[in-house]
C-alpha cells in the first residue's frame, strides 16, 4: 500500500495537510514542498494548521526525521499546530514531532473533532484538577464534612 497526502487551505487562516497510508520520505519531501508553497507568503502568526494522520498505517525512520523538519518550517509560519493522531502510530508520531519541535504551539489529540476545536479556541479549559468536593465546618468541632 502507498502513501498520499494532501495539502489545502480550508480558510485564509487555516491550513490542512493529510497524510495517510504508508509514508516513506519521498512522499513527505513532497508534502513539504507544498507546505512550503501554501505558507512561503504568510506572515508569522497568520495561519493555523491541522496535520490529520489518522489513517497512517507506516511510516520510516526517514519519514519521521523529514515530518519533523516540516513542522519547523511551520512552526516559523504558525501561530498552533494541532495533530489528529487516530492510533497508537499516529500518536507516537505526532508525539515525536511535539517533542522534538521546540518553542512551538502543538497539541495531539485522538480525533479531527477536538483538534479543530483547539484550533479554533473552542476547547473547555481544562487544568487536569477536579473539583474539589463541598464541604462544610460550620458546627462540627472544626472537622469537616462533606456533603
Amino acid at each position: 500500500m502507498g502513501g498520499r497526502y494532501a495539502v489545502e487551505r480550508e480558510a485564509a487562516d487555516l491550513l490542512r495537510v493529510t497524510l495517510a497510508g504508508d509514508l516513506s520520505n519521498a512522499l513527505v519531501s513532497a508534502c513539504e514542498a507544498e507546505v512550503r508553497a501554501q505558507l512561503s507568503v504568510v506572515r508569522r502568526g497568520d495561519v493555523r494548521v491541522f496535520v490529520d494522520l489518522t489513517e497512517v498505517v507506516h511510516y520510516s525512520i526517514e519519514a519521521r526525521d523529514g515530518l519533523v523538519d516540516v513542522q519547523q518550517f511551520i512552526g516559523r509560519k504558525a501561530s498552533q499546530t494541532a495533530y489528529a493522531q487516530g492510533g497508537a502510530l499516529g500518536r507516537s508520531l505526532s508525539l515525536w514531532i511535539s517533542h522534538t519541535s521546540e518553542e512551538q504551539v502543538i497539541r495531539s489529540f485522538r480525533n479531527e473533532e477536538l483538534a479543530l476545536a483547539w484550533l479554533g479556541g473552542n476547547e473547555a479549559p481544562s487544568t487536569g484538577v477536579r473539583p474539589l468536593a463541598k464541604t462544610r465546618t460550620r458546627g462540627t468541632g472544626g472537622r469537616r464534612q462533606t456533603g
